[in-house]
């Protein structure tokens, strides 16, 4: 018989990060994060299949990650973390030989790892710029701190190559500039980065060349562009990168273009711009945990660039031909592919639907896809939901998606109470992807409505771009979203709505209940509640808060203050949950206090909840036991304010 979920089943599922084909083509790795909730920490290794998913090697943990297929022999390299994660091991595995063996000790791990020829890797690491007293911080720049990092005024991210045979490490770069993204030339005579060279504004990059001797070439590239991660053809001429054109004049409402370089005669190219969609992974996932890789372009040989497009709920797999220019997509389905991989042909991803979690699937030519990892095969003992998806028309003739998910067992006649969750960004969005939160209402009584307002990814960018309209067209999609799903969905009591949502839907959460009273019960998590202090005192802030509110704390303090929603709790009746992590530096914790402190002081019903330790997304990738405390504690308020069902 099948179960609801409880809050303690968010740590019984497997989450997939980084995945890989050898050279070879006959082999795949990737690896498995599980939650260890008697350790409280999380057990990560790097996991070796063959094209049938049976095993091969499984490191030993309980941290490893980073790691890459060297192109010649079943060799791999791999980063094992130190559990208090300030230093690492880079590890070799020898698949044929059976070896796994220790190559070099870093002081500080690595942010990237690769290869640059047989002999040696190319690392980047976070190094020092001065020394400091232990217990002192000497800050002489900004940004200060960066969420799910910590400090990083005293640190540049600098390239190392690392020697396999002696394990001795060569600091390559000599600067104070952050190498953020590389890679390596095929033949092994240089590599190719992304640069940031203000550390004040990370989104202005250039791109350089950087020889084995140290020798630094910036290629210039005619215009301001933000350089994601990248990949060189087979041949060398080509470089093909995820970037953001900041000449558009729309700010971070401007989408993530896969981009081509030629590298002989210097031309550039966006291949997706005629789409009118980006190519980023911002869609909604909550089974996570820590060691999430980026999805990059791949090339499959010198003829075809496989991407990411996000496409409304969808996150999809395209294809761009060099012979004919044509794009295609080549997995594109009420579904997400997470991550992907391809080798002759043959396409191994990650994906997840709004049913299944994550598992790893296979795609040959002329067949069908076929599931090869089962570590997530435990969702079929449970009652899943299925979302109810729909499209309605904002009162500006805009369409909107949607979806609502119904309570588990719901009865015919009866109705239940609902949570209108907000996701963040707000260039994020909502999608075919698996949310265990929303079954977790549900297993609990409740409907959960969810969907892509103004302001979302996977659209375009007029769609995207709300900056200097915080909390007006946004707003206004929320609440007719709402009023659609009541009128669709008979099931669902008008009087006993909650609300929540995380970051800037944190911030939404915050600004409705100062908007209107028809919320019962409201849960901000990790949000916003006043903008000069988000400009003031967090890892972004001088620039997105500019760049969204269109204003900063001198000129335009006014405009700020109109957009807080700190500065009308005069007119909230809405009991309101705060639940921040202190070592949040996207979404600080003077936010939460600020906003506890001004409902107190009116005489509002008010409750602060802080965790102690985690990130900005520490819901998603902290501890285990957090992750679960935060799930009861949200049920708790709910439970207490929407479920006094009348009979």
């Amino acid at each position: 018989m099948k179960r609801k979920f409880n809050p303690e089943d968010v740590n019984n599922f497997v989450f997939y990060g980084k995945i890989s084909i050898s050279y070879n083509g006959d082999m795949i790795a990737f690896t498995t994060v599980k939650p260890d909730r008697s350790n409280d920490r999380y057990d990560v290794r790097v996991r070796v299949v063959d094209l049938k998913g049976y095993p091969i090697y499984v490191s030993p943990g309980p941290y490893d990650v980073s790691f890459v297929w060297r192109r010649e022999g079943s060799i791999l390299l791999y980063q094992r973390i130190a559990e208090d994660k300030k230093t690492s091991e880079i590890r070799l595995v020898d698949i044929d030989k059976g070896l796994d063996f220790v190559v070099a000790k870093l002081e500080n791990p690595a942010t990237s790892l690769t290869w640059l020829d047989n002999e040696t890797a190319a690392l980047i690491v976070p190094t020092k710029l001065y020394k400091e007293e232990p217990g002192v911080h000497i800050i002489r720049s900004w940004p200060i701190w960066f969420d799910g990092t910590g400090f990083i005024y005293n640190v540049r991210s600098q390239i190392y190559l690392l020697d396999i045979s002696s394990g001795s490490l060569k600091r390559l770069t000599q600067d104070e500039y952050n190498y953020t993204f590389i890679a390596t030339d095929p033949y092994g005579r240089y590599l190719i980065s992304s640069v940031a060279k203000d550390p004040s504004k990370p989104y202005k990059t250039s791109l350089a060349i950087i020889r084995r001797n140290g020798d630094i070439e910036e290629i210039s590239l005619g215009r301001d562009i933000w350089i994601g991660p990248l990949a060189i053809s087979p041949s060398g001429r080509y470089v093909a990168f995820m970037g953001r054109d900041n000449e558009k004049g729309k700010g971070f409402a401007s989408h993530e273009e896969i981009w081509l370089l030629d590298l002989d005669s210097l031309r550039l190219e966006s291949l997706t711009r005629s789409l009118g969609l980006g190519s980023s992974r911002r869609v909604y996932y909550d089974l996570r945990g820590p060691g999430a890789s980026e999805p990059a372009p791949v090339w499959d040989g010198d003829e075809h660039i496989y991407f990411p497009v996000s496409k409304g709920g969808r996150y999809s797999l395209y294809r761009y031909s060099m012979k004919t220019g044509s794009i295609e997509p080549i997995l594109d389905g009420e579904y997400v592919v997470w991550d992907y991989d391809v080798r002759n042909n043959i396409i191994v991803y990650i994906k997840t639907s709004s049913t299944e979690p994550l598992e790893i699937w296979m795609l040959e030519p002329g067949k069908e896809p076929v599931k090869i990892t089962r570590f997530n095969d435990l969702i079929k003992e449970y009652k899943v939901s299925e979302p109810k998806y729909f499209i309605f028309t904002a009162s500006d003739g805009a369409e909107i998606e949607g979806w609502v998910i119904e309570p588990v067992d719901r009865e015919e006649g009866r109705r239940y109470p609902a949570i209108l969750w907000i996701h963040g960004g707000p260039k994020s969005k909502f999608g075919w992807s698996f949310m265990f939160e929303f079954q977790l209402y549900a297993s609990n009584g409740y409907a959960v409505i969810y969907c892509n307002p103004r302001g979302s990814d996977g659209y375009s960018e007029d769609f995207a771009d709300i900056r200097g309209h915080y909390g007006e067209r946004d707003y206004q999609d929320i609440i007719e979203c709402l009023d659609h799903a009541l009128k669709r969905f008979d099931f669902i009591d008008p009087e006993r709505i909650g609300v929540t949502g995380i970051s800037y839907g944190g911030f939404m959460t915050n600004w409705i209940i100062t908007q209107t009273d028809r919320f019962k019960a409201a849960v901000s998590q990790n949000g916003i509640s006043m903008w000069e202090a988000e400009y003031l005192t967090t890892d972004i802030g001088v620039y997105f808060v500019p760049d969204q509110l269109k204003g900063d704390p001198w000129r335009e303090w006014e405009r700020l203050r109109a957009k807080s929603p700190l500065y009308y709790v005069d007119s909230v009746k809405t009991p309101l949950m705060i639940i921040h992590s202190i070592d949040d530096y996207r979404c600080w914790l003077d936010q939460a206090i600020a906003m506890f402190t001004a409902l107190k002081t009116k005489g509002k019903e008010t409750e602060l909840i802080l965790f102690e330790e985690g990130g900005h997304i520490f819901g998603w990738s902290g501890r285990p036991r957090l992750r679960e405390a935060r799930l009861n504690i949200m049920l708790r308020w709910f439970d207490k304010y929407l479920k006094n069902e009348k009979l």
